[in-house]
């Protein structure tokens, strides 16, 4: 059965700066919305990547590396292991995307990672997809711990199709139905459900849209 999500309304329980709210589980992986206003102290993952995915306001990632903007609609994965704080001047909200914990590898339980030397930069989510030539044909946002987040533009029907593990699909942009066994929901921006794993699914676009999907590589 198919749920749907939304992610203003999971945010509205962050009464102060610097807290999470669980949206979704994806495999291993977790999705939460995250809200800064000021600065957080300096920390940093030694067996975990992190990726950020700008919702509201425009939030600041200063890390050893540099500093990134990470305005909505924009996405930086923030290695493991490398020194990081993240900054806003207004309030933002940002989805994060982190491990439940790998097996025998949770975070702080190895040592550390160097991250010697490097660059970041943000994507834009509505960038990659304008380079899409062909519907419900993905372009790879990121990989971050063996997961992947994708963009694909929708229109019309895609076929029916199943994935061997947990498929997260997010309205970025339009409308889009998700129909699978024994369920239907139609998502509207900051929206998003889960599709179970081995679930004939597929979306559908009366108008062109925009969908953000996350899965772990199998």
């Amino acid at each position: 059965m198919l749920e749907k999500r939304s992610i203003n309304h999971i945010a509205a329980r962050l009464t102060q700066p610097f807290l999470m709210a669980g949206i979704a589980g994806v495999g291993y992986h977790r999705l939460s919305v995250y809200s800064c206003l000021g600065a957080m102290g300096w920390h940093r993952h030694l067996d975990e990547d992190e990726v950020f995915l700008g919702h509201t306001g425009t939030l600041t990632l200063e890390t050893s590396w540099g500093d990134v903007a990470l305005p909505p609609g924009h996405l930086i994965r923030i290695p493991k292991g490398l020194p990081h704080r993240s900054y806003a001047a207004a309030l933002a909200l940002a989805l994060l995307v982190q491990t439940d914990g790998l097996p025998n590898r949770r975070n702080g339980h190895q040592p550390p990672s160097n991250p010697g030397s490097g660059r970041l930069g943000a994507v834009s989510v509505a960038d990659q997809a304008a380079r899409l030539i062909n519907v419900y044909h993905p372009r790879r946002l990121a990989v971050s711990d063996g997961l992947a987040l994708s963009v694909q533009v929708c229109l019309g029907a895609q076929d029916w199709h199943r994935h061997d593990g947990e498929q997260l699909v997010l309205c970025y942009q339009g409308h889009i139905a998700v129909e699978a066994q024994g369920g239907q929901v139609t998502l509207a921006p900051g929206e998003l459900t889960l599709v179970e794993a081995g679930a004939f699914h597929r979306l559908v676009a009366a108008e062109p849209a925009t969908a953000v999907t996350m899965a772990e590589i199998l």
